[in-house]
């Protein structure tokens, strides 16, 4: 009767026709399938068209090195367990293949039972890295599924506002998140938050503070408040985030700004007219979760139709060769070469980040999440 992983076939790579035949019918007694070459070149060929799960591989070879092979068969495979054989007591031999990550050594001649002990435990170590990388793939595939879940959620809905908004998730799920609500004809809501860490933990807490947002806009838009309140949630409820982030409330009809800020980088109005970037108030504030029954001070600021509002959180300007204003200043130089022209602040804006971001990108600086939102007034 053949064995369970009789589908498996086994390869056996030996110059000694007679030795490949004889471990062959070893194996064909065990209940395996095998097939034989006594070329190196021919082995390899055929190797990288299966990918045999496990090879038998002799280890003094003409013309190439079986240890040379072993390194072949690895960088084609890794998951490809090796098993080595040799008529000679090399200790050192049996030391490299080792390092060489080789799965087990044969010493000729050997017996059924020799072979049969070395087959079973490839075939667990195959299994095991197949189970590992199984699992790994289930688990790539709901967080790709979750980050699409996050995406879609945090994406506004207002159609007739211009806005450009961009989440980039360090690990599939990002622990930035932001919300932009309309709530009356000239009153608009922003919160932009940065939560503690990455992953699904931190995406699931901002799932979290943005039902209490939610809960909390219907009845209360002061910005100040608001962020007292995600900080009572976070402080009694969540407990192992901490969080920086910025709320705002948009007047419209009196072209005013009202904002708080907990531990978070100030936001940049740019101007209309000339592209001019002008801070809002640097004074961070506290980090909220942190400590409870924490206050906000609300800031105002004022602006003219057309200015263009930028909110992000520090991970687009987080690298680990240079310092958050550095960074700061490297967009705005982008900003200030680029050609003025004041019907297309938002989309030169746009095109200035984007540029920008590659340019981390190509010094692979980037190591946060980022989250931005740009919302012309």
């Amino acid at each position: 009767m053949r064995n369970m992983e009789s589908n498996l076939e086994i390869l056996i790579i030996d110059d000694d026709e007679f030795v490949a035949e004889s471990v062959s019918a070893i194996l064909n007694e065990l209940g395996y399938y095998s097939i034989c070459f006594n070329s190196a070149e021919r082995g390899l060929a055929y190797f990288h068209v299966e990918k045999n799960p496990i090879i038998i591989l002799d280890i003094n070879l003409p013309k190439m090195s079986g240890l040379d092979i072993l390194q072949e068969i690895k960088k084609i495979n890794p998951s490809t367990q090796v098993i080595m054989m040799t008529g000679e007591r090399d200790i050192q031999n049996v030391i490299t293949s080792l390092k060489l990550k080789a799965t087990d050594f044969l010493f000729k001649p050997f017996s059924v039972q020799t072979v049969n002990l070395s087959i079973q435990r490839a075939l667990e170590y195959y299994n095991l890295i197949k189970e590992k990388e199984s699992y790994q793939q289930s688990i790539e595939t709901d967080l790709q599924l979750a980050a699409k879940v996050q995406k879609k959620i945090l994406q506004p809905s207002l159609s007739d506002k211009k806005i450009y908004t961009d989440l980039q998730a360090a690990n599939f799920v990002s622990g930035d998140f932001y919300q932009i609500l309309k709530l009356d004809n000239s009153k608009y809501f922003l919160f932009l938050g940065d939560l503690e860490g990455h992953g699904i933990a931190s995406g699931l807490v901002s799932f979290f503070i943005i039902s209490i947002i939610k809960e909390i806009i219907r009845i209360h838009s002061n910005p100040s408040f608001i962020l007292s309140r995600v900080n009572d949630e976070l402080f009694k409820e969540v407990i192992t985030h901490s969080m920086t982030a910025i709320s705002l409330l948009i007047e419209e009809d009196k072209k005013k700004i009202k904002y708080a800020k907990g531990g978070h980088p100030s936001p940049i109005l740019f101007s209309g007219k000339d592209y001019s970037p002008r801070f809002f108030y640097e004074q961070p504030g506290d980090s909220l979760g942190i400590l409870s029954d924490v206050s906000f001070n609300t800031y105002e600021e004022h602006y003219e139709s057309g200015d263009v509002l930028m909110l992000y959180s520090d991970g687009l300007f987080s690298c680990k060769n240079s310092d958050l204003k550095s960074k700061q200043k490297e967009l705005l130089k982008i900003v200030s070469e680029t050609e003025k022209n004041t019907e297309t602040l938002f989309s030169t804006l746009k095109n200035c980040i984007q540029k920008y971001q590659q340019s981390c990108l190509d010094e692979n600086c980037c190591q946060d999440d980022i989250s931005l939102i740009l919302y012309q007034l």
